[in-house]
């Protein structure tokens, strides 16, 4: 007689403190860096359980290590919050009522208890997976350097350079933990995920447990957090902005949804590896405003700042973040020394610009007055009131007219790409059509000596194919060649 015999019930998975001492860590106060306490030496390893290499496919150790790494992400996190709070930058969730019952389902922000008041603000937007409340990566956090992979870095650059308001939006926190009553991210979910015959945390079975009304969806979060700051700012405060990766999509998406109260706001934005693209976007004012106040950074061997030039996709100009890996929120980080000397010389550009629109202006009226002058003393001398008036005109010259035309023109803060590559990029272009009728060829029907049907419409396509072609070659030369007089920032800017 066979008995079955009961599998053996696994142990249960220990929980992690979110605590850089409980769990053998220390912040090195000289280095800024993740240590080890028996070893300092050595940082931070994700593969505490099982091999060492990082191969170790064993699942519950598998386990085990995210659980751990979630752990420390955690607590780099409550440490990163209490630096920022001493740059008075405080946590504030959204929607505000939660913020007296925490039971409501919400997110926390971080943001400056003077935001109302303040006038020069920098709103931040991390990539919508690595990152964290107040945190660009914690990658970098864990593996390099505290500081620059948390906002500590960037506010404390952004507080020397006068800005009184300072703002962190959360947008990879979009899950809803039932039993903790906290917006957890996606790799806290997946790290408690373990057994799929189960629900995950809080027992959430149904899509509407987890979901955080307004923030369903990383752009759906940014969103929600951009109409609430147009509650809070003040009428004369001007805002610069920096998203990364798929939250740029979500920035461009929100901005121009309000573009008719955010163009008063809106001074510029920096961009890293950006995901959105000109063809989601209608608003003709809005997409003048971030082809000419935006930069795009990217992955690049480049030295960082160096003009890669445009990108036809997103309606930017881009520039070499000075990294290779494929993290895109690795590139914020690798940027921080270009962020705030750019949206200080876009202000600049903006006095500059006034001051030669001004400048027109007066010189318009100057020669109006000249023109008024000279035909008052032409109608004199033909009236024969004074021989001597019409002598004077002759004499009399429009100085203006000597004044060097190239530096009457705008500053640009970055070089343009002309509106018509869009019709390329949404796929209007013959480049489209010559593939869609070659496609459509009936080979089939070919007999040596005789044409194949629908060969001339396809040869015709193909020479504007090839002239579409070269408008795009000489757009991108054209935009290289601007590229050489566009400043570019350094660490000592």
């Amino acid at each position: 007689m066979f008995v079955r015999k009961r599998k053996p019930r696994a142990a249960a998975l220990m929980e992690f403190p979110a605590d850089l001492k409980k769990l053998g860590l220390f912040i090195d106060p000289n280095t800024d860096e993740l240590r080890q306490i028996d070893d300092p030496s050595q940082g931070f390893k994700f593969s505490h359980f099982g091999k060492n290499n990082g191969m170790d496919c064993h699942r519950r150790h598998e386990k085990l290590n995210y659980r751990r790494g979630d752990s420390v992400n955690r607590a780099i996190e409550k440490e990163v919050i209490k630096r920022l709070e001493a740059l008075d930058c405080y946590t504030v969730n959204l929607p505000l009522d939660s913020n007296y019952d925490p039971t409501i389902k919400h997110v926390p922000i971080l943001h400056s208890s003077n935001l109302k008041s303040a006038k020069k603000i920098l709103v931040v937007i991390p990539e919508d997976t690595g990152s964290g409340l107040g945190i660009h990566s914690f990658r970098h956090c864990t593996d390099k350097h505290v500081g620059n992979g948390s906002m500590e870095t960037l506010f404390k650059r952004a507080r020397t350079a006068g800005y009184t308001g300072l703002v962190a939006m959360n947008p990879s926190a979009w899950y809803w933990d039932a039993l903790k009553k906290t917006a957890v991210t996606h790799y806290t979910w997946t790290a408690y995920e373990l057994d799929k015959k189960r629900a995950p945390t809080g027992a959430i079975l149904d899509i509407e447990d987890y979901n955080i009304p307004g923030h369903e969806s990383p752009e759906n979060h940014i969103a929600t957090c951009l109409s609430y700051l147009l509650t809070q700012l003040n009428p004369t405060a001007m805002v610069d902005f920096v998203a990364t990766s798929y939250s740029a999509y979500g920035l461009f998406l929100g901005l121009e949804k309000n573009w008719s109260e955010w163009e008063k706001h809106a001074n510029a934005a920096i961009l890293a590896e950006t995901g959105h693209s000109i063809i989601h976007h209608k608003n003709e004012a809005f997409k003048e405003w971030f082809r000419k106040r935006c930069r795009n950074y990217e992955s690049s061997l480049e030295k960082v700042g160096t003009y890669l030039g445009p990108n036809f996709t997103a309606g930017v100009a881009s520039f070499s973040a000075g990294e290779v890996k494929h993290n895109s929120e690795i590139i914020t980080t690798a940027v921080i020394g270009q962020i705030i000397p750019y949206f200080n010389w876009a202000r600049e550009v903006d006095i500059i610009n006034d001051r030669k629109a001004k400048d027109r202006v007066a010189r318009k009226l100057r020669h109006d007055a000249k023109a008024v002058k000279k035909a008052l003393k032409k109608a004199e001398a033909e009236a024969g009131k004074s021989e001597e008036s019409n002598a004077g005109v002759e004499e009399d010259s429009d100085d203006d007219s000597s004044e060097n035309e190239d530096e009457d023109e705008d500053e640009q803060l970055n070089p343009l790409i002309p509106v018509e590559i869009e019709g390329f990029i949404s796929g209007e272009s013959a480049q489209k059509d010559w593939l869609k009728a070659f496609h459509e060829l009936d080979l089939s029907a070919e007999t040596p000596g005789w044409d194949v049907p629908g060969m001339d419409k396809v040869d015709e396509l193909a020479k504007k194919k090839d002239e579409e072609n070269k408008i795009i070659a000489e757009i991108k030369r054209k935009a290289m060649e601007e590229g050489k007089k566009i400043r570019i920032f350094r660490e000592d800017d």
